[in-house]
């Protein structure tokens, strides 16, 4: 049972850790995309 509740609480922490990315990490990532892009062409 222990395990059942590891796993499921890992599993929630993910599923958190992918909204919080898709809602604030969004445009931080755009940000980033942007600065590699400018980084390849120099």
């Amino acid at each position: 049972m222990e395990k059942f509740i590891e796993q499921l609480s890992a599993s929630l922490y993910v599923i958190v850790r992918i909204r919080f990315i898709e809602n604030v990490g969004l445009t931080e990532s755009i940000f980033i995309a942007e600065r590699m892009k400018e980084r390849e062409f120099l």
